[in-house]
């Protein structure tokens, strides 16, 4: 990629950017995950839509206008999964469709992805009041359907946003500046975080990194085969 792609996605030349070291190299992590598991034979896609939609598991459900189950193919080797819905995806029952979705649907763009032709959801399905993180009890509650979604999926790939999406796959403390840069793999799935769009909105210079981030998944799915379907944005 050209730093001609970086002007025009982004706004920005690379030497407007904080520098940050890049690497490829992906990193094993020994313990077993729960969210890779097969589904049961009575598990289907709608079944889990009816349950997020009518969901009362946690105190989320009191303040949300619409739960956000996700948006996309569930036929797919890619998931992108965020921490949460926004005041725009709780009003319209979307995920990513406000500003920081836009700048999502841009970044997929500049790395050949359709959107719907991925899936995309977050760990919680109702937005936490004021946007807040969500607390560990509901994200506990509230993962199980994610870990469903995963299960029917079985993505080879997952693009996680911002810091607690990657702290949930990678079950660590560590930041997301730390995180980012690499991709790790867990029972079969490569984990690939970044910077959550809504933080590239706040602060420009992490623009580049999160380019540098996107170019990697690219080589990931490239390796994959995932741009021999039409998955590809032409």
């Amino acid at each position: 990629m050209s730093e001609l792609y970086d002007l025009l996605v982004f706004g920005k030349k690379k030497r407007d950017f904080i520098e940050t070291e890049r690497s490829v190299q992906t990193s094993f992590s020994p313990k077993e995950n729960t969210y890779s598991q097969h589904p049961s034979e009575e598990e289907d896609w709608d079944k889990i839509r009816s349950e997020v939609i009518s969901c009362i598991k946690c105190r989320l459900f009191r303040t949300r206008r619409k739960a956000v189950f996700g948006d996309g193919s569930n036929q797919t080797m890619l998931m992108v999964v965020g921490e949460g819905p926004g005041a725009d995806e709780d009003l319209q029952g979307s995920p990513f469709v406000g500003k920081a979705g836009q700048l999502l649907t841009k970044m997929l763009q500049a790395v050949q992805i359709k959107r719907e032709k991925i899936f995309i959801t977050n760990i919680v399905k109702c937005r936490p009041p004021e946007n807040r993180d969500p607390q560990p009890d509901e994200i506990s509650v509230c993962s199980n359907y994610l870990k469903r979604q995963i299960a029917l999926i079985r993505p080879k790939v997952i693009l996680t946003l911002g810091r607690i999406a990657a702290s949930f796959f990678l079950e660590t403390k560590e930041g997301i500046t730390k995180l980012r840069g690499k991709s790790y793999e867990k029972n079969g799935i490569i984990i690939v975080p970044i910077f959550h769009p809504s933080a590239l909105l706040r602060n420009e210079a992490l623009k580049y990194p999160a380019w540098e981030d996107l170019k990697m998944l690219k080589e990931i799915l490239e390796k994959l085969g995932f741009y021999q379907n039409d998955s590809i944005e032409k």
